[in-house]
């Protein structure tokens, strides 16, 4: 199924399934498919939530949502979004993924959770081009 557009904000968020399709979608190489993946990785109350919206743009096919890194990375930086450490940091390490911020890996691999940071190896090797254990790509 395609998202081709952000519902108004009275009716977010979407289906969460519907826009996990749409930004999957978006990402266009597999440095920017790793990013969303963890991205994807956070809690759906995360990156479902309304004040996220505007980051994510319509892309030229209209089928597709792009996720503007910069600009969400930016307004995490300046504490114009609320989110804990640990989603500020799988964000940061995500736009990085995605080539449009640059992040301190110390920084931000010390907030993530356990679960958090496996997710994050498997989107590097995916971003690399290597298989995981399992044999997906």
């Amino acid at each position: 199924m395609t998202f081709q557009m952000l519902p108004p904000a009275r009716s977010w968020p979407p289906d969460a399934e519907k826009l996990a399709q749409a930004l999957a979608a978006g990402a266009r190489r597999p440095t920017t498919e790793a990013g969303v993946a963890l991205l994807l990785r956070l809690d759906t109350s995360f990156w479902a939530r309304a004040d996220l919206a505007r980051y994510y743009t319509p892309a030229k096919d209209g089928h597709a949502l792009e996720v503007q890194w910069g600009d969400l990375e930016t307004a995490l930086d300046d504490y114009a979004l609320p989110a804990s450490q640990g989603e500020h940091a799988a964000v940061a390490l995500a736009a990085s993924m995605a080539g449009e911020a640059e992040v301190e890996l110390e920084w931000a691999l010390g907030f993530l959770t356990a679960e958090l940071l496996e997710e994050f190896l498997v989107a590097a090797r995916h971003a690399a081009g290597q298989s995981t254990e399992d044999g997906d790509q």
